[in-house]
């Protein structure tokens, strides 16, 4: 039999030693005599020996919807700012990035570990500890409610900080507001330097952890000044709007808007139906204007550190 290819995603048929049969979705990792390595989207990998390959087919990913569970939306948007370095740990997600942002220094906690949780939220910790980070996780739950982990990690001193939104919408609905006269916006690759310096929370690792995954970088200029900034990563169907910045002297002035405007032609332009944001809990005001412009909130996501909150951006 043919063995597929690693880095497809697949649906794969197999006995066990008893004979009985199980199947199997995810991407293939390894494929060669000694096994087939798949590693499914919410639990740790699986070998699979040739001969006990009953048969496989090609799958297409996984499809993401505003209406999938928080963890399902919350690992998409992990791949639009994955960190340096991540290490699975069953379904868990293991994210560092030398400290820099929370979003890419904790373990985004959905799935099964393969583990029990006491288990593995020991090795999470020395996980962390080993590269001198605090341990830290973020876990995502619809409003009103609260991730199981989070009253266990609680109860044994982790501290929640940081009360984020994710707000999602269908991009290929509505009307954008024109750039105001004398208004350029470019794209680019890479960000910056003019970027970088207006985005701020300088760090050595500022550059890697938002070149990480593939990302489009917006400058709006006005009268030889840039004004404006924002990042969007696109991820399958969807797209993630993130580093949004605006000078202060030119706030209030629906400038926010067109920008999300362009945000979104841009992304539909590179085949996105659909778009995610973060906002802070604490700040109403630009959950309002999200809420006006057709965003609505899908889940929020609260994080826990082992130690006090460190004092990266979420961004």
């Amino acid at each position: 039999m043919t063995l597929p290819t690693p880095g497809s995603r697949v649906s794969l048929r197999w006995l066990d030693g008893s004979g009985q049969a199980h199947d199997l979705v995810g991407e293939v990792v390894e494929a060669g005599r000694d096994g087939v390595r798949i590693l499914p989207w919410d639990r740790g990998p699986v070998t699979v020996h040739p001969a006990a390959i009953v048969a496989w087919r090609p799958v297409p990913p996984k499809a993401v919807r505003p209406s999938s569970p928080p963890a399902d939306v919350a690992r998409l948007a992990a791949r639009g700012w994955p960190g340096l370095e991540v290490e699975r740990l069953g379904g868990w997600e293991l994210r560092a990035s030398g400290g820099y942002t929370r979003r890419a220094n904790s373990a985004l906690c959905e799935g099964d570990p393969d583990l029990s949780v006491a288990r593995a939220v020991d090795l999470l910790v020395e996980f962390y500890r080993a590269r001198d980070l605090a341990p830290q996780v973020m876990l995502a739950a619809r409003p009103g409610e609260h991730h199981p982990l989070e009253g266990r990690l609680v109860d044994h001193g982790w501290r929640a900080h940081s009360h984020t939104w994710l707000m999602s919408r269908d991009l290929r609905i509505g009307q954008d507001d024109p750039l105001p006269t004398g208004v350029d916006a470019s794209w680019s690759q890479r960000p910056n330097a003019a970027w970088l310096a207006a985005f701020g929370r300088p760090h050595p690792l500022q550059l890697a952890v938002l070149t990480a995954a593939d990302a489009d970088y917006l400058s709006l200029v006005g009268a030889g000044e840039l004004i404006a900034i924002a990042r969007l990563a696109p991820t399958g169907d969807w797209a993630g709007i993130s580093a949004l910045w605006v000078a202060p002297a030119h706030r209030g002035r629906g400038l926010g808007t067109a920008v999300l405007g362009a945000l979104r032609a841009r992304a539909v332009s590179r085949g996105a139906r659909f778009g995610y944001l973060q906002v802070m809990a604490d700040n109403p005001g630009a959950r309002r204007l999200y809420e006006r412009l057709g965003w609505q909130v899908h889940h929020g996501y609260t994080y826990l550190t082992r130690d006090p909150a460190p004092g990266g951006a979420d961004d």
